[in-house]
């Protein structure tokens, strides 16, 4: 298992730092693209600037018919040339006044070589070709001359805008690393930080699949603020809680039957010893108590019969339609002697099953069976002269059935168990306290198979208790 929860951290940090690499490489590629572009039309722009730049100031140096500053035209050039720009500059009449060409031919072919081989060197496809523009030459509205600027056309890039772009490329490289390794550092702290709990998740289930049902997460892991992870770890301290609730109830069965067997087959074997003995005379009351334990036996086995047949019989329920409020009233009579004899007071709240019939889908008989235990232990745990009341009604597209009664009372500690199997709230298990402890079992596996539900509620201790059945009416019940 550790194994594969390394595997999912490599993975994850592999698949950030994969999503970095794409996401930089990505933007990078756009920014240079988009840069480069930008840079494009700005050095074309500023390239057309300085020819008018150029022409303005050859125009500001015409003096008069034929007089031009050569000296400062010529300065003008030089320095044009130094930018990568050919002039030629020729009078109204077609006289050459200063060709950069014919001051230093060499110097204008080492220049034009120049930015050639640097464009090709870093542009293979690029296609600029030597052009020459001529500007017409204009003071006060006349044409005084031609100012003639060759360059590679449509751009070129000089010394200094190739330094600018080699920094610019450093930089984006610069930023990618960065951001590279941010990526990394993070998802390196990301997946430990979501593993780290699944690692210990493991551990712990390793441990509650030993059999330390004590085991708990929660005490040690702390919250990761991760919905799937936090539930996870919650799941897990419940599972746990539940298997060794599960534990100790198994460890209680096992003590409650060997009790429930015990019991009556100590006494049968005291009493065929002491006749064997000779101490005891087999008389119809010796014969009479075994006979008693023996059948006490029976029924311990009966209840474990019907258990049994309840919880895999349950697909087999006879399924009719029938109404509950009828079958509530008529165990209510049924009961009602029973409770006579303690001097309790049985009542049934507001239901007439003519006036308010209740249709459910389900087997008559079980549900029977459900009300029969129900009433039989509020009668047994009520004490004479206190008062049972069963509350049957529609919610919703469900019947509720409440009964309560002002019985002992149930203590919080022991709710949880009351519908487990062979459970009983007395742990002296004597005869006078009920059965063997399965009626709840049976009444709960019954309902839940007819898609309800069934809890008990009690405030505790001599304060009452009440169970609640809901069950799902037959559709066609619901618009009557």
């Amino acid at each position: 298992m550790n194994r594969l929860v390394t595997k999912l951290r490599t993975r994850m940090v592999v698949s950030h730092i994969t999503i970095a690499l794409i996401a930089v490489g990505l933007i990078s590629l756009l920014s240079n693209l988009f840069l480069e572009q930008q840079f494009q039309d700005y050095v074309t722009r500023k390239i057309d600037s300085r020819h008018l730049e150029i022409v303005d100031q050859i125009e500001n140096l015409y003096q008069s018919e034929d007089e031009w500053n050569v000296a400062l035209i010529e300065t003008i050039g030089m320095s044009a040339l130094g930018e990568g720009l050919i002039l030629r500059v020729e009078n109204s009449v077609g006289k050459e006044i200063f060709s950069a060409r014919a001051m230093d031919h060499m110097m204008c072919d080492l220049m034009l070589n120049q930015i050639s081989e640097n464009m090709r060197t870093r542009y293979p496809q690029w296609q600029g070709d030597y052009v020459e523009v001529p500007y017409p030459l204009m003071v006060d509205g006349q044409k005084v001359g031609v100012a003639e600027i060759g360059f590679f056309g449509p751009y070129y890039y000089l010394e200094s805008d190739l330094e600018f772009l080699h920094t610019l490329n450093r930089i984006l490289l610069a930023v990618g690393i960065i951001s590279f390794l941010t990526a990394a550092c993070v998802a390196i702290l990301v997946s430990r930080r979501l593993t780290r709990p699944i690692l210990r998740v493991t551990a712990a289930t390793q441990r509650i699949a030993e059999g330390h049902y004590d085991e708990r997460i929660g005490s040690v892991v702390e919250r990761t603020h991760t919905l799937e992870i936090d539930t996870m770890t919650k799941s897990v301290d419940h599972l746990a809680q539940t298997l060794e609730q599960q534990a100790i109830l198994r460890k209680r069965l096992t003590s409650d039957v060997a009790h429930e067997l015990r019991t009556p087959l100590s006494t049968v074997q005291i009493h065929l010893e002491g006749m064997l003995d000779g101490i005891f005379k087999p008389d119809e009351y010796r014969l009479s108590l075994c006979h008693e334990e023996i059948k006490r036996l029976q029924r311990l086995v009966g209840d474990l019969e019907q258990l049994s047949r309840v919880e895999h019989d349950m697909n087999l329920l006879q399924k009719k339609p029938f109404n509950l409020a009828e079958l509530v009233l008529q165990q209510a009579e049924l009961h009602r002697n029973q409770a006579a004899l303690k001097s309790i007071n049985l009542k049934v709240k507001g239901i007439k099953s003519e006036a308010q019939p209740m249709v459910l889908s389900g087997d008559r008989d079980k549900i029977s069976q459900v009300l029969v235990n129900i009433l039989a232990n509020s009668i047994k745990f009520t004490p004479e002269g206190g008062s049972i009341e069963i509350d049957c009604r529609r919610e919703g597209g469900t019947a509720l059935l409440q009964v309560t009664d002002t019985g002992v009372g149930i203590a919080e500690k022991d709710l949880p168990f009351v519908f487990e199997r062979f459970y009983r709230v007395d742990p002296s298990r004597s005869r006078g306290t009920g059965g063997a402890g399965i009626g709840l079992t049976i009444s709960k596996t019954i309902i839940e198979a007819h898609g309800g539900k069934i809890e008990i509620n009690s405030p505790g201790l001599g304060s009452g208790t009440q169970i609640v059945i809901r069950l799902p009416l037959e559709p066609s019940n619901l618009h009557n």
